[in-house]
């Protein structure tokens, strides 16, 4: 079918003192030039307004292509000049996108709310028959300005700390449960359009923009389809070692729900999600399009797309497809008959994807009104991505493994990391490089890829690829008064030896590279550091949760007991869940807290700025987190503060999240002071008395390098001979309204506490249903860790000449809703502690 002329964007990218940048994704080769004016505008036609204003400085670029259909362009004005432009900080700015000096975000209807009886052109029109809002495949557009034919904006960051505002957000999966919080932030945009006090200044999306892996059923074919029109030819996949043994990336011969056996086997991944992993180029490419904009969506994959049988259209495939219906008796009515994973079940799932579809309008508008600033975890290529040596070893020596990692990383290059920082991309050097070997695997009429070359590999950072041929994704941004540092944790990692099965030090050698020692001698005042992973985090969860849930895994391979998250034969689920997932795969043992050494040597570096935010994502769940920093003798702390906003659309499954939410106890264990630690460089100068004892796991920690101790649980006498090198303390901060106080929800209402011995049945049933339903929804208990999808609200303000930061957690304003509320909301001081350091405590 034909394609909309604007594929995906505009989205606001890189805006600082240097270039003011946005992205977009056009079906064929243009010129494109972006105009920027101060304050609100309503647009006339291509690159004119209403006021008359003239525009303060435009920019233009060629697209590049990476398919017949997929041209990109990152658009970039140069404030520096001839003339230099000054974007003013905290104030509202305007822009328009005009194509080829002709077509514009006006013309092409872009700018006014989409109606069912006047649909864009080449968008497709028609119905799923679902529950969408309104059951169009391709869902209404929204104004991007708001209003009709007014421009989309966006607010500078603002020239003090006190005045500057955030977003930040992870993880956003196509089928999970609930609704987007991506379009939270659209809503509180649209609330505050004309405030710029209150706007967002910039969104840092902290990794998993996109799943590769967990892919609702309904949508692969969808963008198997769309993926093929972007690239216009046909993409070819490689199914083995043998060379030849590559087909034809279609539904047919790589239908949904059959590719477990490829991405397990043959590609040799971890991930337990790989029935409808992305295979192909195209098909990343289709899926950031579909997570971006409304305009690309078409039909949902139907009972016949998604319950595939075996054919001569895939005689060719067919013995590197899995077989689910071996697992329900063997027949294809059999399987699409199985009520755990037959078609009553995808259609529950479709159900998700289309509250997903359904929301990318929102979420579209969104990222055209606000910096964005974005960086991958695991989840944009696959699960457990570079997770240890092992794997390296072992996925990145097979085709199809090399094929998916490829085609993922190119897919993020372009659609992620390009926009971080343009400039990196325009000089020669290694990311230049990417971009022409990119755009040379889509060169021509196909079939696509072309031979990818050593080059292209290098610049990808595939293993044995030397550090200085390596594309750089890690960036730096500057503000009027704060620095943000956008760490790269997936491709700069130590994994140990080629059998390595340890834990990675996330940042390797590279640690002094992107995180330089601070203090910050320019005038800036604060230092933001973005971490996919959170360097802190509760440790229950650090140092319990994952580690326990790792070696359950280990044992229950061992005695051959299935976890029932494959969708093909249990025999060949069991091989290769034996085979080539270890515990530390399937549970995901790589945050900082799995290597201690490695997160000292961060939280070094970090204690070297007296403020520091760390904004991170990946964890599911939501909190916030204070860390006091001693160095040696020095009285006087650094403050880091740690926020994690985690998922977007991905919470935890609702009956481990009804755990916590009904578990007082449980959550007051989390509360005040959560870890304290006396560190040195070398062996600790801790003298424990002769004939007293200590664990050995304590005794091991003392005559480690460095030695990191806790100060609870000493023997009587122990003395410590030298000061610690430094110290620290670990606090989670709480929300602490009351009463619906400042946008809380309200409290829950008084219930008796007795029983009446003349009460009837009836009474008695219905005093239980009143207590359980306070216990569930019991406000506080969404307080201190959220595990409901929400997106992340930074401000700040001056509190007494002391800076206070404010977290804010936007939610689901009731179970199911697609409204927020601020059902979270934490506060903490940026200012040093004034508490003693931690000290050794004897029993």
């Amino acid at each position: 079918m034909s394609l909309p002329l604007i594929l995906a964007g505009p989205i606001l990218r890189r805006v600082d003192g240097e270039v003011c940048s946005a992205w977009v994704a056009l079906s064929r080769p243009a010129t494109v030039e972006m105009k920027l004016w101060a304050g609100t505008q309503i647009s006339t036609g291509p690159g004119t307004v209403a006021s008359g204003d003239a525009a303060l400085a435009s920019g233009q670029v060629s697209t590049r292509r990476f398919g017949a259909n997929l041209h990109i362009a990152l658009v970039t004005i140069d404030l520096k000049g001839p003339p230099a432009v000054a974007v003013t900080p905290g104030s509202l700015h305007s822009y328009d996108i005009v194509i080829d000096g002709a077509a514009s975000l006006r013309t092409e209807g872009l700018l006014k709310d989409e109606t069912a009886a006047a649909r864009l052109a080449n968008v497709d029109t028609g119905t799923d028959g679902g529950d969408g809002s309104a059951g169009f495949n391709a869902p209404l557009h929204l104004a991007l300005g708001y209003d009709t034919d007014r421009l989309p904006s966006f607010v500078a960051p603002a020239p003090t700390i006190e005045g500057l505002r955030m977003a930040h957000a992870s993880c956003r999966r196509s089928n999970a449960g609930g609704y987007d919080a991506m379009a939270w932030l659209d809503d509180f945009i649209k609330a505050n359009k004309l405030t710029p006090a209150e706007r967002p200044q910039q969104l840092y999306l902290t990794g998993d923009q996109i799943y590769a892996d967990d892919l609702g059923t309904a949508l692969l074919p969808m963008l198997t389809r769309l993926g093929a029109e972007l690239l216009g030819g046909v993409e070819k996949f490689p199914v083995s070692e043998t060379v030849g043994e590559e087909f034809e990336l279609n539904v047919d011969k790589f239908p949904p729900q059959r590719r477990g056996l490829i991405v397990r086997e043959k590609a040799r991944f971890s991930t337990t999600d790989s029935r409808n992993h992305l295979l192909g180029f195209g098909e990343f490419a289709a899926m950031y399009c579909a997570a971006w904009s409304s305009r690309v969506w078409q039909a949902l994959g139907n009972e016949f797309s998604t319950f595939v049988d075996f054919s001569p259209d895939n005689a060719d495939t067919a013995a590197f497809l899995s077989k689910p219906e071996a697992e329900v008796g063997g027949t294809l009515a059999k399987w699409k008959a199985d009520p755990d994973h037959g078609l009553a079940s995808i259609e529950r799932e479709t159900k998700q994807v289309r509250i997903f579809r359904d929301a990318v309008p929102k979420a579209a508008r969104a990222l055209a009104n606000c910096i964005t600033y974005m960086i991958w975890d695991d989840h944009e290529i696959t699960d457990d991505w570079n997770l240890t040596g092992r794997w390296l070893s072992r996925v990145y020596s097979k085709r199809p493994g090399q094929a998916i990692i490829r085609n993922g990383m190119v897919a993020y290059g372009l659609f992620q990391g390009w926009g971080n920082d343009p400039k990196a991309f325009a000089a020669d050097g290694n990311n230049k490089d990417f971009l022409t070997e990119a755009e040379s695997l889509f060169a021509g009429s196909g079939p696509f890829p072309a031979a990818a070359t050593n080059r292209l590999d290098e610049t990808l950072g595939f293993p044995n690829a030397a550090a200085d041929k390596r594309a750089r994704w890690h960036y730096r941004v500057d503000g009027p008064r704060h620095r943000t540092i956008v760490l790269d944790t997936r491709t700069r990692r130590d994994t140990g030896g080629a059998a390595s099965t340890k834990p990675p030090k996330l940042l390797g050698g590279t640690l002094g590279d992107q995180v330089p020692d601070g203090p910050l001698t320019d005038g800036r005042e604060l230092l933001v550091v973005v971490s996919a992973a959170p360097v802190l985090g509760p440790t229950l969860f650090d140092k319990v949760f994952q580690p326990l849930t790792a070696a359950i895994k280990d044992t229950s391979n061992a005695i051959g007991k299935m976890l029932e998250d494959q969708p093909y034969n249990a025999a060949e689920e069991l091989k290769q869940t034996v085979k080539y997932t270890d515990g530390d795969e399937h549970r995901d043992v790589e945050g900082w807290a799995a290597d201690e050494g490695h997160q000292e040597a961060l939280l070094k570096k970090l204690g070297s700025y007296p403020r520091v935010v760390i904004l991170s994502g990946d964890v599911h769940f939501s909190c916030s987190m204070t860390l006091d920093y001693w160095k040696g003798a020095n009285a006087t702390p650094s403050r880091i503060v740690q926020l994690t906003s985690s998922g977007a659309r991905n919470g935890w499954p609702i009956k481990i999240e009804s755990q916590f939410r009904k578990n007082t106890v449980f959550q007051d264990l989390l509360g005040g002071v959560l870890v304290e630690r006396l560190a040195w460089t070398g062996p600790a100068k801790v003298t424990v008395p002769a004939g007293s004892h200590i664990s050995p796991g304590r005794r091991g920690r003392m005559k480690r390098s460095p030695a990191l101790l806790p100060v609870l649980g000493w023997p009587a006498g122990t003395t410590v001979d030298t000061p610690p090198d430094w110290r620290w303390r670990l606090k989670l901060v709480r929300d602490t309204r009351t009463g619906g106080q400042n946008g809380a929800p309200p409290d829950p209402p008084a219930l008796a506490t007795d029983i009446n011995p003349t009460a009837s049945f009836d009474g008695y049933v219905g005093l239980a249903k009143r207590h359980a339903v306070a216990t569930m929804t019991m406000p506080r208990l969404l307080r201190t860790l959220m595990f409901l999808s929400n997106i992340g609200l930074v401000s700040f303000r001056d509190n007494a000449g002391t800076v206070t930061l404010t977290h804010r957690l936007l939610s689901a304003s009731a179970p199911s809703s697609q409204t927020f509320a601020v059902n979270t909301l934490h506060e903490a001081s940026l200012a040093p502690s004034t508490e003693a350091p931690p000290t050794l405590l004897t029993n």
